[in-house]
């Protein structure tokens, strides 16, 4: 798992490199904070369950916009941390400027309690999303988006008084769409 984290970590640093000054670009800062809703028919217990997003890279141009993703996700009581390589295309316009989004990486299961008898794992994320950006007076901007969150996760579980033939692994692909209002900076 460390490898992920140290993988993440240096096509990060490369990414955000391929702006720096010593090319005779400037760097220009972006942020995007967001929170939403994300829900599935085949979630029992919540059917509707919380997201927060913070997006912070580099913006190329107009156009282009690259960086990590973190969040804090809600399944089933289940909380998960997505960090996540994000990238961001938008189609410029004045006022009301179409755009995609798309963030792929590693959910941790960090917030979690682990027991000796049941604890989780997270595993790969992947969200792309399709919104609008706009611009209201002076330098505000918020964006709206809906998208596709597919979530793994591992849970562990065993039963000490049962011996090692009672340990039990199972792994769920959490599928849910998302809607999302946020501010850019």
């Amino acid at each position: 798992m460390r490898w992920k984290c140290s993988l993440l970590v240096a096509v990060t640093m490369n990414v955000m490199g391929m702006g720096s000054p010593l090319r005779g670009q400037t760097i220009n800062y972006t942020n995007e904070t967001e929170i939403g809703v994300m829900w599935s028919r085949a979630n029992f217990f919540s059917p509707v369950a919380a997201t927060v997003q913070t997006f912070h890279g580099v913006q190329f141009d107009g156009i282009l916009s690259m960086g990590l993703t973190a969040g804090i996700d809600e399944y089933f009581g289940l909380r998960v941390v997505p960090i996540a390589v994000g990238s961001r295309v938008v189609l410029p316009r004045k006022s009301l400027a179409p755009y995609l989004g798309v963030d792929v990486g590693y959910g941790f299961g960090w917030l979690e309690k682990k027991t000796a008898s049941e604890w989780h794992d997270g595993g790969m994320v992947f969200h792309p999303a399709i919104g609008l950006r706009w611009k209201t007076g002076g330098k505000d901007r918020y964006l709206f988006n809906i998208g596709y969150k597919r979530q793994v996760v591992t849970e562990h579980t065993a039963d000490a008084g049962w011996g090692p033939g009672s340990f039990k692994t199972s792994t769920y692909t959490l599928n849910r769409m998302t809607i999302r209002f946020g501010m850019i900076f």
